[in-house]
């Protein structure tokens, strides 16, 4: 989403134990990768 400054893991409500897990692993996923930060850079090359 453009102008969110953090990492979102959308879950639906009717997920397991498994689902919600998966969710957490992926968020923290990607703030180990740096997501928001390299997706900032790239947007920032095609904005300039």
């Amino acid at each position: 989403l453009i102008g969110l400054t953090g990492i979102v893991v959308k879950s639906h409500g009717g997920t397991d134990e498994f689902g919600f897990l998966h969710a957490i692993v992926e968020a923290s996923r990607q703030a180990e990768l740096d997501v928001i930060s390299r997706i900032s850079a790239e947007v920032e090359i095609i904005m300039s």
